[in-house]
């Protein structure tokens, strides 16, 4: 079927990187047109000192939905491999510079939901919690996309800005799939943009929006899930149990829900974080002073709870 309405508007080019970043540093160029620049010329500043400010963009996704390939497409061979710390999965990062601004590229592992089953979804999860990028690119498959989607509203609970990357338009046209991509936009009340990465086309697109998203107010209209009528009350109450007890950077009702799904590691930090454990680990360290006292001696000594 004819796919012209979602067709990608513009593609990005390459530009040597001679003289416009000191060596030390590895920074790919991508011209960013008229995304950026209305009048189509050469970004300012091309030929002087990078920008201080680099904007950290993370990209996610499910497995086999290309995410790889739109970092690799975007960073080339410019890129910094290592493991993620204490894991022995593999961590890539690289720099981009577009227009006026230097992007650091993450790509974080495949993974099918934020539940700490597997090492890929422990490093994401811990990643955007305590280590939050400026925007997360989210690549979703156009052949895929119900499957996909169950990610992006996992994402949706964390405080950070979200652009939703639909990849493989090649493959859902092939299919015979027809995606209006407007109106998922406004059911989602996210930016979406549509890219076949393979052919390196709507690369250019895609991080002008997330370079805007990133500058960008939070989005105040995203749809987030909402939970069963019947299961609201349980989840507020977990809330309020959970409120000024644990780390402010879990988001409440994420973490309200995942406890009802019985996440064992949240769990078990859920249960070290209450008041109950604090009292039981006050106790324990008066019990072990008591016995440094002189003359203790077994049932001489009491401590009032």
């Amino acid at each position: 079927m004819k796919l012209s309405a979602l067709r990608p508007a513009f593609r990005g080019s390459w530009r040597s990187l001679a003289s416009v970043i000191p060596a030390a540093t590895k920074v790919r160029i991508l011209d960013d047109g008229a995304h950026l620049h209305g009048s189509g010329a050469p970004a300012a500043g091309v030929g002087g000192p990078p920008p201080v400010h680099t904007i950290c963009i993370a990209i996610a996704g499910q497995p086999n939905v290309g995410r790889s390939t739109v970092f690799n497409s975007l960073t080339g061979l410019d890129q910094h491999v290592g493991n993620w710390p204490g894991k022995t999965v593999e961590k890539k990062s690289g720099f981009v510079r577009f227009g006026q601004a230097t992007l650091e590229l993450v790509d974080l592992p495949g993974t099918y939901s934020l539940s700490a089953h597997s090492a890929e979804e422990e490093i994401v999860r811990d990643y955007l919690l305590f280590e939050p990028p400026e925007a997360v690119v989210v690549v979703v498959g156009a052949a895929t996309l119900e499957r996909n989607l169950y990610l992006v509203a996992e994402l949706l609970a964390f405080n950070v800005p979200l652009v939703v990357a639909v990849n493989m338009m090649d493959v859902a046209a092939r299919e015979g799939v027809e995606l209006d991509l407007q109106s998922l936009q406004t059911a989602l009340g996210l930016p979406v943009k549509a890219l076949t990465a393979a052919r390196n086309e709507g690369l250019a697109a895609l991080l002008a929006c997330a370079v805007a998203t990133a500058r960008g107010p939070r989005a105040t209209t995203a749809a987030r899930p909402t939970p069963r009528p019947e299961h609201r009350p349980i989840i507020c109450n977990l809330m309020q149990l959970l409120d000024g007890n644990i780390p402010s950077a879990y988001p409440l009702e994420w973490l309200a829900t995942k406890l009802l799904e019985g996440d064992p590691r949240l769990t078990q930090m859920a249960r070290a974080k209450s008041p109950t454990a604090r009292v039981g680990r006050t106790r324990a360290r008066a019990s072990r002073a008591r016995r440094c006292l002189p003359g203790y001696r077994r049932g001489a000594l009491r401590l009032d709870p």
